[in-house]
């Protein structure tokens, strides 16, 4: 941890940081976990984004981030009952009640960009929400000069109209790029979190045409010198893909407007033998500097996407964000963030566990490769463990998903029907998985089971949080868990026999040792695995590491060329 704080203290005397001052870093992502309260985020990614922009203010890195206000949020299914799922109840909210401050220009009035979307020119407008000493800048089209339907493009996060998902990145991408300008941000490099906001390429490309007249090759190849881009996924269902109709009907006006011919525009994402527009593509082909979130994630990526190489920069988590334990009594911190999340089961499900019972919980989006009924595959030999008086151990499980994953839907179902049916009082399905509840759960368990296949999982930051809180790792070796040493540590499960192997370690190996206490109660073995993680994620798997790695590989190359290469 010392190396990375060092680095920083030379780092802020340095060339880089001065040109920094001037040209921040514009960090571009669809979604932001800022506040637990304000809905702008579904998972992992908006965490991390959030994550990294706490870490920057920290260390006094000139960042701004660029995203989009939803009004209506994150739609989730949250709850289960006789006729099925509940909807999370919409409230539309205004910015102004999470303290979103509108940017305002010199004549007092809130700063203005247009887009050319689907022949009508679409108003956006900007916000201001402050992490430190970091500006958020979220885009909105509820404009009153903007037709009804245009007002709702930002609506809702991860939108299932597959024609308003592609207006929000439209707007997150090219209407990003307009508002910096507009705000007279000229930055080092444009960093794209995901595919989602590889629309801004054009809006480079196309400055680059109209004012410096270079050809479209040309442009591409000078735009490309601005660009970062961080892959997130493997999964397919995770890389936006459109028709190319669909690309051309929305954005013909901004081609013609920006001097892009159609053919060149579509080609730069074009799926080869296929009419479908791939940003996950576009991204590849523009940025000039990419990178995975894990070094396993690296290695597979190189099977799907041969001629772009990924470069490893595992993931990192902002420490003091997650952090609930006091070191010099680690043990009874522990015991107090337990008590925490056990007051907030009875709260939800009127249950009353004790401090002494081993809380087994897991929780993550509920998605079919993360094999979330690993735990319930085999019930009876669940059921033995659970209803064991002599050891009691509980299993807490929470999760996501989106109302268009029927796939994930029927998991949850058969999740909440089999701890109601097989478990109830000794496991329990919590909703509402976000930031409060995520805090909770990583500081208050004593094992963090991650069941995910082995390649399908980029990263998986949620084990880092608990390892940090001493919550153990029981895990498959995919992500950063690929990266570390279980033993002494956590817990390898064996990914093709998943079940068994998770049963099996927690009745031979797990269990016994937890149980296994000193005169005082207290497990002295188990204890020194707690410490052991929590170290391990402070000195290799925080936001400091991962922010230093960003400007020692991503960034730099950008930094020594902005003076000569404005855009």
């Amino acid at each position: 941890m010392q190396d990375n704080l060092n680095f920083f203290d030379e780092f802020n005397k340095s060339p880089e940081k001065e040109t920094l001052k001037n040209n921040p870093i514009a960090y571009f992502c669809a979604e932001f976990a800022l506040t637990s309260s304000m809905p702008i985020y579904a998972g992992g990614l908006g965490v991390l984004a959030g994550d990294l922009l706490r870490e920057a203010s920290d260390r006094s890195f000139p960042i701004v981030g660029v995203g989009l206000y939803y009004n209506d949020g994150y739609e989730t299914l949250h709850n289960v009952n006789e006729e099925g799922f509940i909807a999370a109840p919409h409230i539309h909210k205004s910015p102004e009640s999470f303290g979103l401050e509108p940017v305002m220009g010199d004549n007092e009035k809130p700063i203005k960009i247009t887009i050319p979307i689907e022949g009508r020119q679409v108003a956006v407008r900007a916000w201001r929400w402050q992490t430190g000493t970091i500006p958020v800048f979220l885009l909105d089209t509820d404009c009153e000069e903007n037709a009804s339907d245009d007002r709702r493009i930002t609506d809702h996060l991860y939108v299932i109209d597959r024609q308003m998902r592609l207006k929000q990145e439209i707007v997150l991408g090219i209407g990003g790029a307009r508002m910096l300008r507009e705000f007279k941000v000229d930055p080092a490099a444009y960093h794209m979190n995901d595919g989602h906001p590889s629309l801004l390429s054009y809006e480079l490309i196309g400055r680059l045409i109209k004012e410096k007249h270079l050809s479209f090759d040309d442009a591409v190849r000078e735009a490309s010198g601005k660009i970062v881009f961080t892959n997130h996924t493997l999964v397919t269902g995770g890389q936006e893909i459109f028709n190319d109709d669909l690309i051309s009907l929305l954005l013909s006006d901004f081609m013609e407007e920006m001097g892009i011919p159609a053919n060149n525009f579509l080609s730069l994402g074009r799926i080869q033998d296929a009419s479908s527009f791939s940003l996950t593509q576009l991204s590849f082909n523009v940025a000039g500097a990419t990178n995975a979130v894990s070094k396993i994630h690296s290695k597979y990526a190189k099977g799907l996407w041969p001629n772009h190489p990924l470069q490893p920069i595992t993931n990192g988590i902002h420490v003091p964000s997650w952090n609930g334990i006091k070191d010099e009594a680690f043990w009874e911190s522990h015991i107090e963030n337990k008590r925490a999340l056990l007051a907030k089961i009875h709260m939800m499900k009127n249950l009353d566990w004790q401090d002494t019972d081993f809380i087994i919980a897991w929780a993550r989006r509920l998605v079919e490769y993360k094999r979330p009924t690993a735990m319930l595959d085999d019930i009876a030999k669940l059921k033995e463990m659970l209803n064991n008086s002599d050891k009691p151990v509980r299993f807490v499980f929470s999760g996501r998903l989106h109302p268009s994953d029927t796939t994930g839907e029927e998991i949850l179902k058969k999740v909440v029907e089999m701890i109601e049916k097989e478990v109830p009082g000794s496991a329990v399905f919590l909703p509402d998985y976000d930031l409060d509840l995520a805090r909770l759960l990583t500081s208050g368990c004593d094992i963090w089971v991650n069941t995910p296949i082995v390649g399908f999982e980029a990263c998986g930051t949620s084990g880092m949080k608990a390892a940090l809180n001493g919550v153990l790792p029981v895990s498959t070796l995919d992500g950063w868990i690929a990266e570390i040493d279980l033993l002494g540590r956590g817990f390898p499960l064996d990914n093709d026999n998943i079940t068994a192997s998770l049963m099996g370690i927690l009745k031979n190996e797990i269990i016994p040792l937890f149980f296994e206490r000193d005169e005082k109660g207290v497990p002295q073995k188990w204890l020194a695995n707690m410490k052991n993680c929590r170290e391990m994620i402070k000195n290799d798997f925080s936001a400091t590491r991962m922010l230093r790695e960003y400007i020692e590989r991503l960034y730099t190359p950008f930094i020594s060329r902005t003076e000569s290469h404005p855009l």
